[in-house]
Parts: C-alpha cells; structure tokens; sequence
C-alpha cells in the first residue's frame, strides 16, 4: 500500500468503533512513512482573554520541550496565530521568510534549527463556536510533499484530530466534565451562538428564568464564572 492509499485509509478507519490509542498509533506509523517522525494535535479556545487547551497525543521528544519551555517559546510560537488565521496547512520552510521578519517567531527558527528541526507541516482546523486546533508533523529531514501527498494527510489528520476530541476524557488539559442535563447543554449550545436568555426562552418554548436558571446551573457544575468559558469547555470537550 502506498504512504498516500494508507492515508486514506486510515482516515476511513477513525470512522470505525477501533479503540482510540490504536488509531493514535497508526496515524503516526503513517505519517512516518511521509518521513515525518514527530507527531502533535491538540485544540484551543480563548474565553476572556484566557486560552483554554486540550492536547490530544504528542510525540515531539522530551528534551524538545525542555528547551521550549526553558527559553519561554510558547508565547513567541507563530504556529498558533497562523494557525488560527488560515485555512490552509502550511509549513516551516513555506513561512519562514515571513517569520525570519519578527523577532519572535525567529527566535523560534532559531531554536528549532539548533535542535535540528528541518520541516514542520502544520493542518489547522477550525470547528463551532470558535474552536480552534492543529496536527502537527515535523522531521530531521528535509521533507517536499506533493499536492497529492498533502491533500492525503490533510484527510488523515483532520480524521484523527475529530476523533481524538469526541472521545470524551481523552488527552490532558481539561478535568472531566461534570454531567449536564440536556436542557442545560441546550441553552448553551443557544448561548454559544449568540442568543440571550430571551431569545433561547422563544426558541425551546421555556420561560426566560427557567432558561436562565438552566445556564446558572451548568456553570455551577463547571465551575466556572462565566458563560463564555462554560461554552468553551463543552467546544473543547466535544459536546458542541
């Protein structure tokens, strides 16, 4: 099978009952055969100028992030605000004049150079209600993919990326979500598009305080502050 057909069809695979951690590994034994070694997914979403994460699998190397973290390259990362604003996947080699410009992304160069990143291939995905994310591939080698080549992991990884955010519990950055009732996910399915507790009360035939009191107690069993970050929990965990 080529790299290309078993792509696809590992895509086809995630829409089958296999045990997530299976998939995980068969997506990256794929990816390997592109001549990417490392790879990453994870989402986001910024609720009050916080930005709540969930990542998903990560296999960069350790010492990788040791480095990250010690030289303070996540706040100067461009893979997360380029990711956001494109729709496009893109790669370190097809940005990098760009990033070479600002002094905070070349840093980032920088340092993946010294550790010895050749190429990154970054997928965005954008989902409802503002949710954010990304698949990322990256390799030691200097790696050209064909249009063909990326419309296959471009398929593959948006595959791997929906399934991994609807099992619920999978990956780390989030604690688990208390249980709410269906009325209280509806009202804030409502809420996360923008409608007042008037407008939901209309739309499911509720009085406005029941819709009220409904959205009160999701936050309580969340516990959080704020209608914004309630939505944001059910975006990230897959609820919405």
């Amino acid at each position: 099978m080529t790299p290309i057909a078993a792509a696809l069809y590992v895509a086809e695979v995630c829409l089958q009952p296999c045990p997530i951690a299976e998939l995980v590994a068969r997506y990256c034994d794929v990816a390997k055969r592109f001549g990417f070694t490392c790879a990453a997914t994870g989402a986001w979403y910024y609720a009050e100028g916080t930005r709540l994460n969930r990542f998903f699998f990560n296999t960069w190397p350790a010492d990788w992030f040791a480095l990250y973290e010690r030289e303070g390259l996540a706040p100067l990362d461009p893979v997360v605000n380029d990711a956001a604003r494109s729709m496009e996947s893109f790669t370190f080699s097809e940005r990098r004049a760009e990033w070479e410009a600002q002094p905070g992304p070349r840093k980032v160069l920088e340092a993946a150079s010294r550790y010895g990143w050749q190429e990154v291939l970054v997928m965005p995905i954008h989902g409802p209600f503002g949710y954010q994310g990304a698949v990322s591939l990256a390799s030691m080698d200097a790696i050209k993919t064909s249009a063909a080549e990326r419309v296959a992991l471009e398929a593959m990884s948006r595959a791997i990326h929906l399934r991994c955010r609807s099992e619920r519990g999978f990956g780390v950055g989030l604690a688990e979500r208390p249980a709410l009732t269906a009325r209280q996910v509806e009202c804030l399915r409502w809420v996360a598009a923008g409608k007042s507790d008037s407008d939901i009360a209309v739309l499911i035939g509720l009085a406005e305080s029941t819709v009220h009191y409904h959205i009160e107690q999701a936050k309580r069993r969340l516990g959080v502050h704020s209608r914004l970050q309630a939505v944001a929990r059910l975006v990230l965990d897959g609820t919405l």
